[in-house]
């Protein structure tokens, strides 16, 4: 009987834990759209235009698919196998 009760707590605290990160997601997501937003309007409001800053971004964006990540990768693939020959050695 007691076990059952102890049971149901920690599921209790793992639902509200899960609750907690899913509102501190849309809690980080509504804060990312609002300084878009914010960032746009301020944009237009000075004269940039949008898409110029769009394909500035873009090609930053490119840029580092094309150099950076696969950089990133390449480390992590490494850390990857030099942990598989680490689990083979014994």
């Amino acid at each position: 009987m007691n076990n059952n009760s102890e049971e149901h707590s920690v599921n209790r605290k793992h639902t509200s834990t899960d609750l907690l990160s899913k509102n501190s997601f849309y809690i980080v997501m509504i804060v990312i759209l609002l300084v878009i937003l914010t960032i746009s309007i301020i944009m237009s409001s000075l004269g940039i235009s949008i898409a110029v800053t769009l394909s500035i971004l873009m090609s930053c964006v490119e840029w580092m698919t094309k150099f950076i990540l696969p950089w990133i990768f390449l480390f992590y693939f490494i850390k990857l196998v030099h942990s598989y020959t680490r689990s083979k050695q014994g």
